[in-house]
């Protein structure tokens, strides 16, 4: 208490007394500062120049030709083929209307005959035999036989001018035909419309063809799809 007292009398004896009738002087409100007032520059937009669009040249790059159309080759006319048929005959639906021989030219075989077995005659008598490779029936001078399918056993229908393109295999009246090595039918013998004795090989009348012109050759087999070599 009493150091608050000897505060009071310290701060009481160092303020200045005001003389008497005074007021106390308080010092007038500083005014405030004046505010400049703010210039805003205007902003200049530059106008925008646009640049001229400057379209690049199109480049076509150049065309490569394709290539050359190819010609046609044109196809090939196959040769003609001859028919099946007796060259005696004037066409082949008319099979059997023979041409006179006087006319045909035997076309000469390309094909290399195979040599046919020829036996030794035995006697008088005529020997049928067989082919080197024994597949048919060959006469004695090695020439191929053949039979007549529009023939009935033991009768031969193929006379006259068909005679002359074929024919037919005979012997004399007092020889006999006799079987070679391979023949295993039967050979007999008929009497045709002119007289002559046709050779036979079970029944069916046994022919030659003057289209062939050496042992060996077959030219008449399948003519006419009624001509065929005899077969053993």
């Amino acid at each position: 208490m009493i150091r608050l007292v000897l505060v009071a009398v310290l701060l009481a004896a160092c303020t200045p007394a005001l003389p008497a009738g005074a007021s106390p002087t308080v010092a007038p409100p500083t005014p405030p500062a004046a505010i400049a007032p703010t210039t805003v520059a205007p902003t200049t937009v530059a106008p925008a120049t646009a640049a001229p669009a400057t379209a690049a040249p199109a480049t076509v790059a150049p065309i490569t030709p394709g290539l050359p159309s190819l010609t046609a080759i044109p196809a090939a006319t196959p040769a003609p083929v001859a028919p099946v048929c007796d060259p005696y005959y004037d066409d082949c639906e008319d099979r059997y209307t023979p041409r006179p021989q006087a006319t045909r030219t035997p076309a000469a075989s390309t094909a290399t005959p195979a040599p046919a077995a020829t036996p030794a005659p035995a006697g008088d008598d005529l020997v049928v035999g067989t082919s080197a490779d024994g597949s048919y029936l060959v006469s004695a001078d090695g020439m191929t036989l053949y039979t007549f399918a529009n023939d009935s056993p033991g009768s031969s229908s193929c006379n006259g001018e068909c005679a002359q393109a074929w024919p037919a295999l005979t012997v004399e009246q007092d020889q006999s035909p006799v079987a070679g090595d391979g023949v295993d039918g039967t050979l007999g013998t008929i009497t045709r419309d002119d007289g002559s004795t046709q050779v036979t090989y079970n029944d069916a009348p046994l022919y030659n063809y003057n289209g062939d012109t050496a042992p060996g050759h077959s030219n008449g087999h399948g003519i006419a799809e009624v001509w065929y070599r005899a077969e053993p």
